[in-house]
């Protein structure tokens, strides 16, 4: 008898990383397929916005460690407040399905809480009422309905 060790998760195999200019066709692609209607996120003055890198559009990407294989994306907008701690919007949060479950949507809402901490005030996003497994993943990792 033998034992081997139980695999690795997506969550230890895939690394998060900002997007950059020479990432941001991988964002695009990834959008397109995971938000295919979302009119306002597939737009190229979005993706310019990103690639841009100004600090109110921002963007990650999870990639597979092994192979580079794009598992996940995420993009956020700051609020225009003038003064005090902003609200970032989380615009989109996906993971493709054959990555879903094992904690690939995790390691990316744990790196925009990262990134905001002591920038923002809160993270926000809407998600449709009918949306349980989203609801219940974003009350999982502390999200609030309101």
């Amino acid at each position: 008898m033998s034992h081997s060790p139980p695999p690795k998760s997506a969550k230890q195999l895939c690394k998060v990383e900002k997007v950059t200019k020479s990432t941001v066709r991988s964002v695009r692609i990834a959008h397109a397929t995971l938000f295919p209607t979302n009119a306002s996120v597939n737009r190229k003055s979005f993706f310019k916005r990103i690639q841009q890198g100004d600090d109110e559009t921002v963007a990650f990407l999870a990639r597979s460690s092994t192979n580079g294989a794009v598992m996940g994306v995420c993009s956020t907008q700051r609020s225009q407040k003038t003064e005090g701690p902003a609200t970032v919007y989380i615009l989109t949060l996906g993971v493709f399905s054959k990555y879903r479950r094992l904690g690939v949507g995790s390691k990316l809402v744990r790196q925009l809480v990262d990134t905001f901490r002591g920038t923002a005030q809160t993270l926000q996003l809407h998600v449709e009422k009918t949306n349980e497994i989203a609801l219940s993943f974003y009350a999982a990792r502390g999200f609030v309905v309101r």
